[in-house]
Protein backbone atom coordinates (compact mmCIF):
# COMPACT_ATOMS: atom_id res chain seq x y z
CA UNK A 1 0.00 0.00 0.00
CA UNK A 2 0.98 3.63 -0.42
CA UNK A 3 1.67 5.77 2.64
CA UNK A 4 -1.58 7.61 1.99
CA UNK A 5 -3.61 4.39 1.92
CA UNK A 6 -1.99 3.22 5.15
CA UNK A 7 -2.78 6.50 6.91
CA UNK A 8 -6.40 6.25 5.74
CA UNK A 9 -6.72 2.63 6.90
CA UNK A 10 -5.28 3.56 10.31
CA UNK A 11 -7.76 6.40 10.66
CA UNK A 12 -5.22 9.24 10.78
CA UNK A 13 -6.69 11.01 7.73
CA UNK A 14 -9.77 10.73 5.55
CA UNK A 15 -9.82 9.86 1.85
CA UNK A 16 -11.08 13.38 1.16
CA UNK A 17 -8.13 14.95 2.99
CA UNK A 18 -5.72 12.65 1.15
CA UNK A 19 -7.15 13.77 -2.18
CA UNK A 20 -6.73 17.44 -1.28
CA UNK A 21 -3.10 16.91 -0.22
CA UNK A 22 -2.30 14.99 -3.42
CA UNK A 23 -3.91 17.75 -5.46
CA UNK A 24 -1.77 20.41 -3.79
CA UNK A 25 1.44 18.40 -3.91
CA UNK A 26 1.24 16.97 -7.44
CA UNK A 27 -1.29 19.10 -9.30
CA UNK A 28 -3.36 15.98 -10.06
CA UNK A 29 -6.97 16.94 -9.48
CA UNK A 30 -9.41 15.03 -7.29
CA UNK A 31 -12.36 13.65 -9.24
CA UNK A 32 -15.82 13.29 -7.71
CA UNK A 33 -17.19 10.01 -9.07
CA UNK A 34 -20.51 10.47 -7.29
CA UNK A 35 -21.49 13.53 -9.32
CA UNK A 36 -20.47 12.36 -12.79
CA UNK A 37 -21.63 10.02 -15.54
CA UNK A 38 -18.67 8.15 -17.00
CA UNK A 39 -18.25 7.14 -20.64
CA UNK A 40 -19.96 3.74 -21.13
CA UNK A 41 -17.87 3.02 -24.24
CA UNK A 42 -14.69 2.85 -22.13
CA UNK A 43 -16.26 0.17 -19.96
CA UNK A 44 -16.19 -2.13 -22.98
CA UNK A 45 -12.47 -1.46 -23.55
CA UNK A 46 -11.01 -1.86 -20.05
CA UNK A 47 -11.82 -5.24 -18.39
CA UNK A 48 -13.28 -5.33 -14.91
CA UNK A 49 -10.34 -7.44 -13.65
CA UNK A 50 -7.85 -4.68 -14.47
CA UNK A 51 -10.02 -2.12 -12.69
CA UNK A 52 -10.30 -4.22 -9.53
CA UNK A 53 -6.69 -5.38 -9.41
CA UNK A 54 -5.31 -1.88 -9.96
CA UNK A 55 -8.03 0.09 -8.17
CA UNK A 56 -8.94 2.27 -11.14
CA UNK A 57 -11.95 3.23 -13.21
CA UNK A 58 -12.07 4.62 -16.80
CA UNK A 59 -13.78 8.00 -16.93
CA UNK A 60 -13.75 9.54 -20.39
CA UNK A 61 -11.89 9.79 -23.67
CA UNK A 62 -11.18 13.27 -25.00
CA UNK A 63 -9.51 13.24 -28.42
CA UNK A 64 -6.52 10.97 -27.66
CA UNK A 65 -6.43 11.52 -23.90
CA UNK A 66 -7.83 8.72 -21.73
CA UNK A 67 -8.69 9.90 -18.22
CA UNK A 68 -8.81 7.26 -15.49
CA UNK A 69 -9.64 7.59 -11.82
CA UNK A 70 -7.04 5.96 -9.54
CA UNK A 71 -6.57 5.64 -5.82
CA UNK A 72 -2.79 5.55 -6.42
CA UNK A 73 -1.89 8.10 -9.08
CA UNK A 74 1.72 6.81 -9.08
CA UNK A 75 0.74 3.26 -10.05
CA UNK A 76 2.78 2.99 -13.25
CA UNK A 77 1.92 -0.69 -13.69
CA UNK A 78 -1.81 0.04 -13.69
CA UNK A 79 -1.41 2.88 -16.19
CA UNK A 80 0.71 0.66 -18.46
CA UNK A 81 -1.96 -2.05 -18.44
CA UNK A 82 -4.57 0.49 -19.50
CA UNK A 83 -2.30 2.04 -22.13
CA UNK A 84 -1.81 -1.35 -23.84
CA UNK A 85 -5.56 -1.41 -24.56
CA UNK A 86 -5.41 1.79 -26.64
CA UNK A 87 -3.45 2.90 -29.73
CA UNK A 88 0.15 3.94 -29.08
CA UNK A 89 -0.58 7.64 -29.67
CA UNK A 90 -3.12 7.78 -26.83
CA UNK A 91 -2.10 9.32 -23.52
CA UNK A 92 -3.24 8.15 -20.06
CA UNK A 93 -4.19 10.95 -17.66
CA UNK A 94 -4.69 9.83 -14.03
CA UNK A 95 -6.90 11.70 -11.57
CA UNK A 96 -7.31 10.87 -7.90
CA UNK A 97 -10.47 9.18 -6.66
CA UNK A 98 -11.02 7.51 -3.26
CA UNK A 99 -10.83 3.71 -3.20
CA UNK A 100 -14.38 3.35 -1.85
CA UNK A 101 -15.78 5.51 -4.67
CA UNK A 102 -13.87 3.52 -7.31
CA UNK A 103 -15.14 0.17 -6.02
CA UNK A 104 -18.72 1.46 -5.85
CA UNK A 105 -18.48 2.79 -9.40
CA UNK A 106 -17.08 -0.52 -10.68
CA UNK A 107 -20.07 -2.30 -9.11
CA UNK A 108 -22.43 0.19 -10.76
CA UNK A 109 -21.10 0.15 -14.30
CA UNK A 110 -19.68 -3.31 -14.88
CA UNK A 111 -21.83 -6.38 -15.56
CA UNK A 112 -24.70 -4.15 -16.71
CA UNK A 113 -25.75 -3.17 -20.21
CA UNK A 114 -24.92 0.51 -20.77
CA UNK A 115 -25.89 1.23 -24.40
CA UNK A 116 -29.30 2.74 -25.17
CA UNK A 117 -30.28 -0.04 -27.58
CA UNK A 118 -29.08 -2.74 -25.19
CA UNK A 119 -31.00 -1.26 -22.25
CA UNK A 120 -34.18 -0.96 -24.34
CA UNK A 121 -33.88 -4.63 -25.32
CA UNK A 122 -33.45 -5.52 -21.65
CA UNK A 123 -36.58 -3.54 -20.80
CA UNK A 124 -38.64 -4.97 -23.66
CA UNK A 125 -37.64 -8.52 -22.75
CA UNK A 126 -39.94 -8.26 -19.75
CA UNK A 127 -37.36 -9.77 -17.39
CA UNK A 128 -37.26 -6.60 -15.28
CA UNK A 129 -40.13 -4.60 -13.85
CA UNK A 130 -40.38 -1.07 -15.24
CA UNK A 131 -42.42 1.16 -12.98
CA UNK A 132 -42.12 4.30 -10.88
CA UNK A 133 -40.41 2.39 -8.06
CA UNK A 134 -37.61 1.28 -10.39
CA UNK A 135 -37.13 4.89 -11.50
CA UNK A 136 -36.65 5.99 -7.88
CA UNK A 137 -33.68 3.69 -7.33
CA UNK A 138 -30.16 5.09 -7.38
CA UNK A 139 -28.20 1.95 -8.29
CA UNK A 140 -27.52 0.65 -11.76
CA UNK A 141 -29.51 -2.53 -11.25
CA UNK A 142 -32.45 -0.44 -12.42
CA UNK A 143 -32.41 -0.25 -16.24
CA UNK A 144 -34.36 3.02 -16.05
CA UNK A 145 -31.48 4.69 -14.21
CA UNK A 146 -29.05 3.43 -16.86
CA UNK A 147 -31.36 4.40 -19.73
CA UNK A 148 -31.72 8.03 -18.64
CA UNK A 149 -27.97 8.36 -18.02
CA UNK A 150 -27.23 6.78 -21.41
CA UNK A 151 -29.54 9.25 -23.18
CA UNK A 152 -27.92 12.24 -21.45
CA UNK A 153 -24.43 10.97 -22.33
CA UNK A 154 -25.44 10.29 -25.93
CA UNK A 155 -26.89 13.80 -26.31
CA UNK A 156 -23.72 15.44 -24.97
CA UNK A 157 -21.58 13.21 -27.21
CA UNK A 158 -23.58 14.34 -30.26
CA UNK A 159 -23.20 18.02 -29.27
CA UNK A 160 -26.95 18.46 -28.86
CA UNK A 161 -28.25 21.70 -27.36
CA UNK A 162 -31.65 20.29 -26.35
CA UNK A 163 -33.33 16.97 -25.65
CA UNK A 164 -37.08 16.70 -26.31
CA UNK A 165 -39.20 13.92 -24.80
CA UNK A 166 -42.53 14.08 -26.65
CA UNK A 167 -45.27 11.58 -25.73
CA UNK A 168 -47.68 10.71 -28.53
CA UNK A 169 -50.73 8.45 -28.59
CA UNK A 170 -48.85 5.14 -28.66
CA UNK A 171 -45.16 5.98 -28.38
CA UNK A 172 -42.62 8.39 -26.94
CA UNK A 173 -40.58 10.40 -29.45
CA UNK A 174 -37.06 11.42 -28.38
CA UNK A 175 -35.45 14.22 -30.38
CA UNK A 176 -32.20 16.16 -30.15
CA UNK A 177 -31.60 19.67 -31.39
CA UNK A 178 -28.19 19.64 -33.10
CA UNK A 179 -26.86 22.79 -34.80
CA UNK A 180 -30.34 24.26 -34.63
CA UNK A 181 -32.04 21.33 -36.36
CA UNK A 182 -34.44 18.92 -34.65
CA UNK A 183 -33.44 15.30 -35.23
CA UNK A 184 -35.50 12.29 -34.16
CA UNK A 185 -33.25 9.83 -32.34
CA UNK A 186 -35.58 7.13 -31.09
CA UNK A 187 -39.14 6.07 -30.52
CA UNK A 188 -39.93 4.26 -27.26
CA UNK A 189 -43.08 2.42 -26.24
CA UNK A 190 -45.52 4.73 -24.44
CA UNK A 191 -45.72 2.33 -21.48
CA UNK A 192 -42.15 3.25 -20.49
CA UNK A 193 -42.68 7.01 -20.47
CA UNK A 194 -44.08 7.35 -16.95
CA UNK A 195 -41.02 5.69 -15.40
CA UNK A 196 -38.65 7.75 -17.58
CA UNK A 197 -40.47 10.96 -16.62
CA UNK A 198 -40.25 10.11 -12.92
CA UNK A 199 -36.52 9.46 -13.22
CA UNK A 200 -35.97 12.77 -15.02
CA UNK A 201 -37.97 14.60 -12.36
CA UNK A 202 -36.04 13.01 -9.50
CA UNK A 203 -32.62 13.99 -10.83
CA UNK A 204 -33.97 17.46 -11.75
CA UNK A 205 -35.32 18.01 -8.23
CA UNK A 206 -38.90 18.35 -9.44
CA UNK A 207 -42.13 17.18 -7.81
CA UNK A 208 -42.89 13.68 -9.08
CA UNK A 209 -46.44 13.83 -7.74
CA UNK A 210 -47.34 16.87 -9.84
CA UNK A 211 -48.17 16.14 -13.48
CA UNK A 212 -50.88 18.69 -14.26
CA UNK A 213 -48.85 21.88 -13.89
CA UNK A 214 -45.67 23.04 -15.66
CA UNK A 215 -42.45 22.62 -13.68
CA UNK A 216 -38.85 23.69 -13.99
CA UNK A 217 -35.77 21.90 -12.67
CA UNK A 218 -32.01 21.69 -13.02
CA UNK A 219 -29.26 19.07 -13.11
CA UNK A 220 -25.55 19.70 -12.50
CA UNK A 221 -23.27 16.83 -13.43
CA UNK A 222 -20.07 15.90 -15.23
CA UNK A 223 -20.29 13.96 -18.48
CA UNK A 224 -17.39 12.93 -20.71
CA UNK A 225 -15.08 15.01 -18.51
CA UNK A 226 -17.06 18.21 -18.97
CA UNK A 227 -19.25 20.09 -16.50
CA UNK A 228 -22.77 20.05 -17.89
CA UNK A 229 -25.86 21.91 -16.69
CA UNK A 230 -29.30 20.75 -17.75
CA UNK A 231 -32.25 23.13 -17.48
CA UNK A 232 -35.36 20.97 -17.40
CA UNK A 233 -38.91 22.03 -18.19
CA UNK A 234 -42.10 19.95 -18.12
CA UNK A 235 -45.41 20.83 -19.74
CA UNK A 236 -48.62 18.79 -19.46
CA UNK A 237 -50.24 17.70 -22.74
CA UNK A 238 -53.17 15.47 -23.70
CA UNK A 239 -50.76 12.53 -24.14
CA UNK A 240 -48.82 13.10 -20.92
CA UNK A 241 -46.05 15.40 -19.79
CA UNK A 242 -43.73 16.81 -22.42
CA UNK A 243 -40.20 17.33 -21.05
CA UNK A 244 -37.49 19.46 -22.65
CA UNK A 245 -33.90 19.62 -21.43
CA UNK A 246 -31.59 22.47 -22.42
CA UNK A 247 -27.94 21.39 -22.35
CA UNK A 248 -25.50 24.05 -21.18
CA UNK A 249 -21.96 22.88 -21.92
CA UNK A 250 -19.34 25.35 -20.69
CA UNK A 251 -16.64 23.91 -22.96
CA UNK A 252 -18.81 24.46 -26.06
CA UNK A 253 -20.17 27.90 -25.16
CA UNK A 254 -17.30 29.97 -26.59
CA UNK A 255 -15.83 28.92 -29.94
CA UNK A 256 -12.65 30.19 -31.54
CA UNK A 257 -12.73 31.98 -34.90
CA UNK A 258 -11.24 28.88 -36.55
CA UNK A 259 -14.01 26.69 -35.12
CA UNK A 260 -16.73 28.83 -36.70
CA UNK A 261 -15.06 28.71 -40.11
CA UNK A 262 -13.07 31.97 -40.13
CA UNK A 263 -9.55 31.57 -41.53
CA UNK A 264 -6.56 33.80 -40.69
CA UNK A 265 -7.12 36.06 -43.71
CA UNK A 266 -10.78 36.69 -42.80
Amino acid sequence: KTIGAILVSMGFITEKALGEVLNQATGVKKFDLKSCIIDPDLIKVIPKSICINNNLIPLFLDDKNVTIGMSDIFDIVGMDRVKKLFPSDHRINPVYAPTSDILNTIDQYYDYEMSIDGILKEIESGKVAIDEDSAMKTDYSSPMVRLVNAILTDAVHNRASDIHFEPENYFLRIRYRIDGKMMQIRSVHKDHWRAIAVRLKIISDMNIAESRKPQDGRIETEILGRKIDFRVSSQPTVNGENIVMRILDESQSILSLEEIGMNNHN
